[in-house]
């Protein structure tokens, strides 16, 4: 450990351990600092911290706690004194983690079709409401090892907005605000993706991701989205799909509960491919939802959407303007990460 690193004192199984289920804990960590803490220079307590979470020289206010509905999750927070744009800090968090076997991840890992501050760097923003106005500075990126682990870093300063006396391109303050998510075995290798989370041909930015969370009641949960080049509509793209989960035993069903009204625009209530079209505040979107559930009760989702541009006010778009058709399908178990299938490539049926 390092000399100049707070000791923190922290219990956690990374990648071979879970809790018990039903577990939620949250734990407040004491900061130890020998020059406060300890007499005539005596030893610290030994870091137990997990190699992921760096909490850097002269951090103060550290704070870790798990979330309630996911427990196997840690969260550290502190603040430090660091200019903008927190190049020190950003170095020793790289450095760190990297000479730990951990890796940038250059695009986003729930969303890969967009870049990380690893590529594109601080990003700022005011805040009109709620009152006074903010100015927010951003950072936010993420790393893997190779265990599938990932930690996510969110670094933020907050100051006044800019004014006539400032050009806002810097916050009025040296206040910066680090928090630290790791998640063990977030990422799933493809290969071991169930059967029924289907790769289709020509998949490009692919994202895997597993899970187990409270408020799934700890069912498993794995996913993978991507993106494939489809024309409107995906009418052969839902085809293939249906035909291969039929023929693993899936059958649709209607997810939704019977009390919970429709979307105008979502087709009759009866199993299958739900389409809908909404205007959202950026954008266009056009999708389709469906759900499959086989004879152990696991169920798996997949939705289909084309983002596309906003059309001229008043005017309804008949279809997106481009062909990207972004597919997210998630399985979930009870019985185990893969079910009851056997773990098989996602390619195979």
């Amino acid at each position: 450990m390092r000399r100049d690193q707070p000791a923190l004192r922290i219990g956690l199984g990374l990648t071979r351990t879970r809790l018990a289920w039903g577990m939620a804990v949250r734990v407040v960590v004491a900061l130890l600092v020998a020059a406060g803490c300890a007499k005539g220079g005596s030893a610290r307590a030994p870091d137990v911290l997990p190699r992921g979470i760096v909490v850097v020289k002269d951090a103060r206010n550290v704070v870790s706690r798990r979330p309630e509905d996911s427990p196997n999750k840690l969260s550290v927070s502190y603040t430090v004194r660091a200019p903008y744009p927190a190049t020190a800090v950003l170095a020793d968090i790289r450095a760190r983690l990297e000479t730990s076997g951990w890796k940038p991840l250059p695009m986003d890992w729930i969303d890969p079709t967009k870049p990380s501050s690893h590529k594109i760097g601080w990003r700022s923003h005011v805040n009109e409401y709620p009152l006074p106005k903010k100015q927010y500075f951003n950072w936010s990126a993420q790393w893997s090892n190779p265990e599938g682990d990932v930690v996510v870093y969110f670094l933020r300063y907050e100051g006044s907005p800019p004014g006539s006396d400032r050009e806002g391109s810097r916050p009025d303050n040296d206040d910066l605000r680090v928090q630290a998510l790791l998640m063990p075995r977030r990422l799933v290798p493809v290969k071991a993706l169930p059967a029924s989370l289907i790769l289709l041909d020509g998949a490009r930015d692919v994202s895997t991701w597993r899970d187990q969370s409270l408020w799934r009641f700890l069912e498993y949960e794995m996913g993978v989205k991507y993106t494939v080049t489809a024309t409107y509509p995906p009418s052969e793209v839902m085809s293939n799909l249906t035909e291969r989960l039929e023929k693993q035993g899936w059958a649709p069903f209607e997810d939704r509960p019977p009390w919970l009204p429709a979307h105008p625009s979502t087709l009759s209530r009866t199993p299958g491919w739900k389409a809908e079209t909404r205007r959202l505040a950026t954008e266009q979107l056009f999708q389709w939802v469906a759900h499959w559930r086989n004879r152990m009760s696991e169920q798996v989702a997949y939705v289909l959407s084309y983002n596309s541009s906003l059309p001229l006010p008043g005017v309804e778009a008949s279809k997106p303007d481009n062909n990207d058709l972004h597919i997210e399908a998630t399985f979930l178990s009870k019985a185990a990460e893969t079910g009851s299938a056997a773990k098989q490539p996602g390619r195979v049926d």
